[in-house]
């Protein structure tokens, strides 16, 4: 075939045979780009336009999975080819805007998400990434006027408002997002985002009773669930560290929690840091060391640990941690939240519409 085309480019049905043949061989994109030769040539062919159709669907498809599993470039060049047949259709903008999103091309991602949104305005899925978007690249107040809009659309969408909520968070409009994911929490008590934003909530707002008393509603309900025991934990050690209770209870609490997750640097950080100040201070070097070891860029484990140091004579490590820290970016609470945005993401495998033939 590739011989006879070689002598004829414009013989469609050697194309159109080509494509057959490789789409046999596995060779999907191959394949594809045959059938768009093929399709070019003679455009009013039906049988032609159906197999054109068939496989850039597929491949659409495969492009959605290959972004489930984090594969954005081998997406991209799947999506890119399948433009002609597609490239009006919803489902097709909004995975190439969101793997230009995920490839860091702000422009093109932008443009692509919202004219998925524009071509399907009621799709929440959709507004999601949009929003997303925006509050990826710092643009905080567009994404909570962008949410506001949307959940005035769609009052009854679960996620839309906590999109929303989160927007609030990530403009530090803390006793506003409270109040969205306290009526979410209600709604839906398991659902495990929405405890995790609240937690944030009233760890930032410095609300230690409240986030006490969601950690151990959680752990009423789901005692396998680490996230009930870290709330208790952590608020537990805040009211102990001003004196107002002993360390004991939180750092069960926040035990009991890194043994549930010990992947978590977040809860062994905040176990080291209460053994610290109950002068466990071999403990709590141990601790930290596996904070660093699971997150080497962690300011807080490595001041902690040069302090842990200090505490037990030795002052060598203590002067090479805190050099560790000077050289450190704290991350901000902003890049927890964005991570909470995010995790409202759905599978993009299967997410692609039929074009209509």
């Amino acid at each position: 075939f590739r011989s006879a085309i070689a002598i004829n480019p414009n013989a469609v049905s050697a194309w159109f045979n080509l494509g057959s043949s490789l789409l046999h061989s596995g060779e999907k994109l191959e394949a594809f780009r045959a059938l768009d030769h093929a399709q070019q040539i003679d455009p009013n062919d039906a049988q032609i336009t159906e197999a054109w159709l068939g496989v850039a669907n597929a491949l659409a498809t495969e492009a959605g999975n290959a972004i489930d599993k984090g594969e954005y470039a081998a997406a991209f060049t799947m999506l890119s080819a399948i433009d002609r047949p597609l490239g009006k259709t919803a489902s097709w903008n909004n995975l190439i805007g969101y793997t230009d999103l995920k490839l860091k091309k702000p422009e093109d991602a932008r443009r692509y998400l919202e004219t998925a949104l524009q071509i399907e305005p009621d799709n929440e899925n959709y507004l999601l990434d949009v929003g997303d978007f925006l509050a990826s690249y710092h643009a905080y107040d567009e994404a909570a006027k962008f949410f506001e809009i949307g959940a005035r659309r769609m009052p009854h969408s679960a996620p839309v408002r906590f999109g929303l909520a989160i927007s609030y968070m990530l403009q530090d409009r803390t006793s506003q997002a409270i109040t969205l994911l306290e009526q979410l929490h209600v709604e839906f008590p398991a659902w495990e985002p929405v405890i995790r934003a609240l937690g944030e909530c009233y760890e930032a707002g410095t609300d230690w009773p409240a986030m006490i008393k969601l950690g151990t509603a959680l752990e009423s309900g789901e005692p396998e669930n680490a996230v009930g025991w870290y709330l208790e934990g952590a608020g537990r050690e805040r009211i102990a560290s001003q004196g107002d209770a002993p360390l004991a209870v939180a750092i069960g609490a926040l035990r009991r929690a890194v043994m549930l997750d010990p992947s978590s640097s977040r809860y062994r950080y905040q176990l080291g840091k209460a053994l610290a100040e109950d002068k466990q201070f071999q403990s709590a070097i141990l601790e930290l060391k596996e904070v660093i070891r699971l997150e080497p860029d962690h300011p807080g484990a490595h001041y902690a640990l040069a302090r842990a140091y200090k505490q037990v004579g030795e002052a060598k490590l203590a002067a090479q941690e805190f050099q560790i820290v000077s050289g450190i970016k704290a991350k901000s609470a902003h890049d927890v939240y964005l991570a909470m945005l995010a995790s409202t993401q759905r599978s993009r495998s299967g997410s692609t519409g039929k074009t209509q033939k």
